[in-house]
């Protein structure tokens, strides 16, 4: 498994905690909003790391569909 950076780390915490609070998955959007200031929420700046996780088996999702964001058992 890699090594979280500080990014990867909040990236995968923010999903967690979006899920507790709302009970299903955020968009990459409700993400970046979570993560970013206003002015930098985009899901342009989120996507590189979401692409990270996700070839590093921690997090799933579909290609272009809303809510599929998962955190896989190695990414807990």
């Amino acid at each position: 498994m890699m090594t979280l950076t500080k990014w990867t780390s909040r990236t995968l915490r923010s999903i967690a905690e979006f899920n507790r609070e709302y009970g299903y998955a955020p968009t990459v959007l409700e993400l970046a909003e979570a993560m970013f200031d206003a002015n930098n929420a985009t899901s342009g700046n989120l996507s590189p790391i979401l692409r990270v996780l996700r070839a590093e088996g921690l997090i799933t999702y579909r290609d272009h569909t809303a809510r599929t964001i998962r955190i896989t058992p190695q990414g807990h």
